[in-house]
Parts: structure tokens; sequence; C-alpha cells
């Protein structure tokens, strides 16, 4: 990735992370690497007819030969999974949450607007 596609397409992988992490087990900075190495596959020429699922294989055994302390493979491949539908959908993540989606959670104080006070 380029400097500057490099920090807009973090933007869009937090963002996602953001929606997708339900199990809060983990932070941004562990899944970046799942992200990136997504993101790079897909803009590979070598892989430029290649759907995520033929080239899983290859990211899971590059990840599980590279791996830090990232987790195991199961548990990021969302990660790397969103980060090729980034850069094949050109910003666009297949199966994300609308941002006009109305059964989104409130995020407002449920105690503020509780009937009980007042």
């Amino acid at each position: 990735m380029k400097e500057h596609n490099e920090h807009e397409a973090d933007w869009l992988f937090r963002s996602h992370f953001e929606r997708a992490n339900h199990l809060d087990d983990r932070g941004f900075e562990q899944a970046r690497p799942a992200y990136r190495a997504g993101h790079a596959a897909a803009t590979n020429p070598a892989n430029a007819n290649r759907s995520f699922d033929e080239i899983e294989t290859d990211l899971e055994n590059g990840w599980l030969n590279v791996r830090t302390g990232d987790g195991e493979w199961a548990s990021v491949r969302s990660f790397a999974k969103a980060g090729f539908e980034l850069a094949r959908n050109q910003g666009r993540i297949v199966d994300a949450t609308p941002s006009d989606a109305t059964d989104r959670p409130s995020y407002s104080d449920p105690v503020a607007e509780s009937p009980d006070n007042g």
C-alpha cells in the first residue's frame, strides 16, 4: 500500500473493526496485520482473478508463518477477508452494517433516558 492509501485503508479497517469485533478479545493493533494481509493479497496482480476463498490457504499459511502472538487464523480470518474485500470493492466492505441502519445499538446513556430519572 502506498503511504497515503495506507492511512486511508487503516481508517477503513479501524471503522470495520469497531463494528465487527463483537468479542472485544483483541485491539485493533492486533487485527491490523490481518487486514493488511488481505488487502495486499487482493491487490497482488498474481491474484487478480482469484477470490478470497481461492487464496485463503495461502493467506493462512503466511499468517501461521509470521504471526507474532496476534492469534490463530480462525480468529483473524474475518479481518483478512474484510481487508481483501476493501481492496476489491474500492472501499466498500461486503456485509458491513450500513451507515443508515436502524437496528444499530444505541450508544446513548440508558440511565439518562430512564423514565425513573426526572
